[in-house]
Order: C-alpha cells, then sequence, then structure tokens
C-alpha cells in the first residue's frame, strides 16, 4: 500500500523552476557567514585566551566591518 502511494505521489509531482524566483546572493551569503563565522570565533577565543588577546580583537573588528558590509550589499541589491 505505501508502495503504490509513492509511485502515485511520484507522478503527482512535476519539478518545475519558478520563473519570477530571485537568484542566490552570492557575496551576501559568503560576507554574512564570514561576518557570523568571525563574531562566533571572537566570542570563543575570548572564553578561551581573554578579550584583550589580539587575535580576539581581530576577528570581533572583522565581525563587525563584515556584517557592515552586509548590509550595505543587501542595500544595493534589495
Amino acid at each position: 500500500m505505501a508502495r503504490q502511494s509513492a509511485i502515485f505521489a511520484l507522478r503527482l509531482l512535476v519539478n518545475q523552476s519558478h520563473p519570477d524566483r530571485p537568484r542566490i546572493d552570492l557575496p551576501g551569503v559568503l560576507v554574512a557567514s564570514a561576518g557570523l563565522f568571525a563574531l562566533v570565533y571572537g566570542f570563543s577565543n575570548a572564553e578561551a585566551h581573554s578579550w584583550s588577546a589580539p587575535l580576539t580583537i581581530v576577528a570581533l573588528a572583522a565581525s563587525v566591518v563584515l556584517l557592515i558590509s552586509f548590509v550595505a550589499i543587501e542595500r544595493r541589491t534589495g
């Protein structure tokens, strides 16, 4: 019974792309992902070492720059 239902369901499914579907914003995805990674890395590095460790400061500063860049990219493309 389950096999027949699966076969029937596959006959009803149609793979069609939506013509108005927006494309993935690759620069935005890369910058946002890098910014969030730097933020998490900075926080975890602060716990392991200290808030005044150079790598912590660089990672947190990079996250601020990258996330602000993400907002600028999205404002331009949006």
